[in-house]
Formats: C-alpha cells, structure tokens, sequence
C-alpha cells in the first residue's frame, strides 16, 4: 500500500514539473548557481549530474517532494483514523 502511495506521490510531482506554466521556471530555478551546487553534490557521490545544463533535475525534486508530501499525509490519516477507533472502542467498553 505504502509503495503504491509513493509511486502516485512520483507520478503527481513528475506531471506538477512538466506542466507548462511550471517547467520554465523550474529550468530557471535549476539552471544557475544553484543547480551547479546540486551537481557537485551529485558529482561528491559518484552520481551523474541531473541539474544545470541537463534539465530533469527539477522533475526528480518534484518526484521526490511528491513522494514526501503523500507519505506524511497518509501517515498522518492513518494516525488519526487509529486514534478515532481507539476512542470510539474505549466509549463502547
């Protein structure tokens, strides 16, 4: 259930980074100095850079976030749903 929350979280940041009113300003965002410290960071860990010059770096981000937000959200539902039951089992006894 979880993985299949998260790869809906993916597919959700993954579309939000290439809707066109968004995509220019994250290539913006990812572009300059910022980017290229992303990069080195990337490079410090023997990954491919994904960020300046490369342009699907702010699609990983978003994926990522996308992943982080439903987690935390299902999380925190699945917290309160709990916590009504428990209630409403300890009124019942």
């Amino acid at each position: 259930m979880w993985a299949g929350a998260a790869l809906l979280g993916w597919i959700a940041g993954d579309v939000i980074a290439t809707d066109p009113a968004i995509h220019p300003k994250l290539d913006a965002l990812f572009s300059g100095s910022f980017g290229a410290r992303l990069d080195g960071m990337l490079t410090s860990l023997r990954m491919a850079p994904q960020f300046a010059n490369h342009g699907n770096g702010g699609e990983i981000v978003l994926g990522v976030l996308g992943i982080i937000v439903v987690l935390v959200a299902g999380t925190i539902w699945r917290k309160r749903t709990l916590q009504k039951y428990a209630e409403e089992s300890a009124k019942a006894a």
